[in-house]
């Protein structure tokens, strides 16, 4: 981008800068509204860190769902430079309502800071909020609702995706008093919430990241039916397979600081994926 760059952009660049470059191979006419919609979901995933109440998010949330509501109700945009980008990409792409509304109505998940009660409820929350916003990119990049086969694969890569990126934040939950590993998995394995809030590797919790890790390959592997013209929006995908490998590396400890994959490799990576349209 040689043009200065907008409040979106700079937003995603600095809170989620993967999806920020997968933006870069996007039509230039239509990045700005990829950044308008990842904005948006920097902005409401990061509520539980900005929140001392549940009430206090419940309040940020439903700010959101009435700016949603004005873009869709043809009113002012709310005062907000992510809600007016937001409104803008809304009405130009004509996108669908229901994932804002299924995106927000999961977050509020993630104020009760309480573990999901299976790996099943874990993948319906990844098909929310990942999934989702991988379908409205989808729309910005090409016009109406993609074909089943790529609707499924779209779905399938927002949830490898997700399952990778909370893998990788364990600890940062943890240190924030948090755990999102489904109750299940923890149950298998022998693991309590308490145990994963002591912050200290263990066996049983290698195997039950070996098996999240595990699920989050199968669905990025079935994510194959991409139409080139919608690689851009699932791009993200191709670097959670780069993050599964460190994942998947005997030495790995979510407690621990883990080398950052230099912002060159994974340029390469999307480069790669873009040239010969697979992720």
């Amino acid at each position: 981008m040689s043009e200065p760059l907008s409040h979106c952009a700079r937003l995603v660049r600095s809170a989620d800068h993967d999806r920020f470059l997968t933006g870069l191979f996007a039509p230039a006419r239509l990045r700005e509204h990829l950044y308008a919609l990842y904005a948006f979901n920097v902005e409401i995933s990061r509520i539980p860190e900005l929140v001392v109440e549940p009430m206090l998010g419940e309040i940020r949330l439903q700010w959101w769902r009435e700016a949603i509501d004005a873009a869709y109700d043809g009113g002012e945009p709310y005062a907000h430079p992510v809600a007016i980008a937001l409104s803008r990409t809304i009405r130009q792409c004509a996108l669908p309502r229901g994932p804002f509304d299924a995106m927000i109505a999961a977050r509020e998940l993630d104020l009760a800071a309480a573990p999901p009660a299976s790996l099943a409820a874990l993948e319906q929350y990844a098909l929310a909020t990942s999934s989702g916003l991988t379908g409205l990119a989808a729309r910005v990049l090409a016009p109406g609702d993609p074909d089943p086969a790529a609707q499924a694969a779209i779905d399938h890569a927002g949830i490898g995706v997700a399952l990778t990126g909370l893998i990788r934040s364990i600890g940062f939950h943890a240190r924030a008093g948090r755990v999102y590993l489904p109750r299940d998995l923890m149950i298998a394995n022998g693991l309590t919430p308490e145990a994963i809030l002591a912050r200290r590797m263990t066996a049983p919790l290698r195997q039950l990241i070996v098996t999240l890790a595990g699920c989050a390959q199968s669905h990025l592997a079935a994510a194959t039916a991409i139409p080139r013209l919608l690689l851009p929006a699932v791009l993200p995908a191709s670097l959670a397979k780069l993050y599964l490998r460190q994942i998947f590396r005997n030495g790995f400890d979510p407690f621990q600081p883990v080398r950052p994959i230099p912002a060159y490799r994974r340029q390469i990576r999307l480069l790669w994926a873009v040239l010969f349209g697979r992720l």
